[in-house]
């Protein structure tokens, strides 16, 4: 497991920051077995399960089970969706500023925003914070409609008003 790296201790309700060591800016690595992203709205998920690619979009946070909605849930044979998840990490220079955690602590979990990608190679992208946004919310946009078209190919019907971005 990756080591923490923190300037100083807080109490609760104070700031913290700081990065995780082992996690480089720079993604040799093209290869995803996990991409997720979580905020208080939204959760996308797509890893590999018993060789096959498995998909979840919910609404809201999976963190806080008294407000979410499963939207997609399945698992498919799949060889191209990586692929593209890739093209959006560099697209979006997701790995810039990799490790970084940034929060007020003792604010409640689902509040947290978190992008955790991980390699077959072991390298890893994790940023999270509950204070400033991890990725914006075009971005999110972006990436929620990958996801989506992807459902939308495989039989589901879902459009981005169903996410309530």
């Amino acid at each position: 497991m990756f080591k923490l790296f923190k300037k100083d201790r807080v109490e609760c309700g104070g700031p913290v920051d700081y990065y995780i060591k082992g996690l480089n800016d720079k993604i040799k690595s093209t290869n995803i077995i996990k991409f997720e992203y979580s905020s208080e709205h939204l959760r996308l998920l797509a890893e590999l399960q018993d060789n096959k690619l498995h998909i979840e979009i919910r609404r809201g946070s999976y963190k806080d089970l008294n407000n979410n909605t499963i939207l997609v849930d399945y698992s498919k044979k799949d060889n191209e969706f990586f692929k593209e998840i890739n093209d959006f990490i560099i697209k979006n220079e997701l790995s810039k500023d990799n490790g970084h955690v940034y929060k007020i602590s003792g604010l409640v979990p689902y509040l947290d925003e978190e992008l955790d990608v991980v390699y077959d190679s072991g390298e890893k992208i994790y940023r999270m914070s509950n204070r400033d946004v991890v990725l914006y919310d075009e971005t999110v946009k972006e990436l929620a409609n990958i996801f989506i078209n992807k459902a939308n190919k495989d039989g589901y019907k879902i459009n981005i008003d169903d996410l309530h971005l």
